[in-house]
Order: C-alpha cells, then structure tokens, then sequence
C-alpha cells in the first residue's frame, strides 16, 4: 500500500505513522505455532474462527504448506525469515508473502473541528512526516570542463540456443551466434564546468549508457544503477 494515498488527503484526513506490522516477530510467532499447531488447531481455532485469532492462524497454515512444498525444516522456515528481516530481497518477499504483514500507512480525522486541530497540532509536533525522506546525496562539483571526441559505445549478447530462437533463426534464414547492437556512434561534445545538459530519448536508447560512460571517463568508477 502506498503511504501516499491522494483520496485520504482530498478527505482531509492526517498521516499519523505506520502500523508495526510483523516482520520483526514473525519468527518468533511461527516458531510457537508450528511447535504447538495440533493444539492450536484442535483447542483454539474451530472452523467458524474468524477474526484476530484466525488471523493469527491463518501464517501458520500457510508456512505448513510452504515447509511441506519446499521440504523445509522449522529451522530453514525461520533462516529465511530471518535473513528476510536482515537482508529483504523481492525473491523471498514473494515466497514468504503469505506469512508477512508488512508496515501499513495509518490516517486519521478527527470527529470535530477541534478534535481535528489537536490531531494536526500533534502530528506536527512530533514530526510525523508521510514517508521516508533520504538525506540528500554529497555530489562533488565537475569544475573543469568535460570534452569527449568520437565516442562510440556497442553491447554483444550471446544468443543462447533454444527451440524459440531456432525457430525464429530458420523463419529469418540467419544463425547468429552473437548480436551486436551499436548504442553511440562517433559522439563529440564539450560541456563547461556548471553547464547543465540534458540527455533525452525513448527507453533503451541509451541514456543510462551515456552517462555511465561519462562518469567512469570523468573518473568515477560507479556506473550508475540501471532501472
């Protein structure tokens, strides 16, 4: 859920923070469920459950399921997610989704016009902000000129042989092993100390490869992340 959500702020309502959500007790709460599931199932939860305690549950069935499938251990079930807490990656967000409650954006209005005004009086006392706000980046300042003369720049992917690209190889009569695809050709431009240029075009034609190119040539080794 995004913490953005124009609709609430079109109502009037304040972002208060964000629920806790379970992502740092889960371990903790599947490890007690999973030991103890025959009698949570028997003694706690009949099939007409529902509400909280069903809702506490229903990430033990689930990891039951997935343990089953994956032919885990409770102690793999809890390595994951504890590598998950330390390090998240999208591969095991969307294996574990089922078991996760991440942090939900909260608002609120108050039910009158001064109940409101104490809400908003709060909310800017302590500094609620809607988001995380980063530190601006430190970027040194480029204070001689950068000239470049017949810059070129080309990518070679190995095509990897399936039935697919067989197929297309025999509709088209070729059998490339290698593709070349030529990015910049013969590029020359000066840009002054200050000067602020701006690199259009559509997707993949480019850009990200410019200007990675041009900071490693400008003398920094980190090329820029692609999206």
């Amino acid at each position: 859920m995004l913490k953005f959500v124009p609709f609430s702020q079109r109502a009037g309502m304040v972002f208060i923070g964000e629920t806790e959500g379970n992502l740092r007790r889960v371990a903790k709460d599947l490890r007690y469920l999973l030991a103890n599931q025959d009698r949570v199932n028997g003694d706690v939860v009949h099939e007409e459950a529902c509400g909280i305690v069903d809702q506490q549950v229903a990430p033990m069935t689930k990891a039951a399921e997935l343990m089953r499938r994956e032919n885990w251990s409770v102690d793999d079930l809890m390595e994951r997610l504890d590598l998950l807490e330390r390090r998240p990656s999208l591969k095991n967000f969307t294996m574990l989704g089922g078991l996760l409650s991440l942090p939900k954006p909260t608002y609120l209005r108050g039910l009158t016009e001064a109940a409101h005004a104490f809400v908003r009086r709060r909310v800017d006392e302590l500094g609620i902000t809607n988001g995380n706000h980063p530190a601006p980046p430190v970027i040194d300042p480029v204070n001689e000129p950068l000239r470049f003369r017949d810059l070129s720049l080309a990518y070679t992917s190995v095509v990897r042989r399936t039935q697919k690209t067989h197929l297309v190889q025999q509709a088209f009569g070729i059998s490339p092993d290698l593709l070349n695809h030529e990015i910049i050709r013969k590029l020359s431009a000066d840009i002054e100390a200050g000067q602020v240029i701006l690199v259009t075009g559509r997707s993949g034609s480019g850009k990200t490869s410019l200007l990675s190119t041009l900071l490693v040539a400008a003398g920094d080794q980190e090329e820029i992340p692609r999206d």
